[in-house]
């Protein structure tokens, strides 16, 4: 028997922000939370989040999984724009493979979709699991990666990995020991 899971969110975010909290000592004159102050003067500190647009964000997902197989999609809106992704992810036997899509519609007139995507797969083979990755961010930037963590029991792993891409100057190594306690 299957699992079908369903997520359904709205929110307002821009009704939580108040325009200001507390206050703060302006660090020198016309600064521009200080406008008519002078350094010292004591002002009411304007939030980060202050003006943001008041409009209302729906968000819903689906998944099913059968077995070890499980797809799902998502979608999540604001004003004009969506976003949309859908994933699919199935283990086969010591094997792995999860497969993604998105499309961000920025919902301004003039401007294109994006479209991102990515694929991974990991095979465990005794003590060391492998993996490897590539993606595309939807700015016609590929990237990929290779990894592998070895167990060295006791919740200890000796994990490294190489990852590489076009918005990098350099490839990226890295290699240390992870610990669960």
């Amino acid at each position: 028997m299957g699992s079908l899971t369903l997520r359904v969110s709205a929110d307002n975010p821009g009704a939580k922000h108040p325009a200001t909290m507390g206050q703060m000592t302006c660090p020198e004159d016309g600064a521009t939370a200080c406008m008519g102050k002078v350094a010292g003067d004591v002002v009411a500190k304007p939030h980060p989040m202050a003006g943001m647009q008041k409009d209302t964000a729906f968000a819903g997902g689906v998944t099913y999984a059968i077995g070890d197989v499980s797809v799902g999609v998502g979608i999540e809106t604001m004003d004009d724009a969506q976003n949309v992704v859908a994933g699919a992810k199935a283990t086969l036997g010591n094997a792995s493979v999860a497969l993604v899509y998105g499309s961000h519609d920025p919902g301004t007139p003039g401007s294109d979709a994006m479209d991102s995507y990515g694929a991974s797969a990991s095979f465990a083979s005794g003590l060391a699991t492998f993996t490897a990755f590539a993606s595309n961010n939807g700015m016609d930037q590929d990237h990929f990666g290779l990894g592998m963590a070895y167990d060295l029991g006791g919740n200890a792993k000796l994990q490294g990995g190489f990852v590489d891409g076009d918005s990098l100057n350099d490839g990226s190594f890295d290699l240390g020991v992870s610990m669960a306690f």
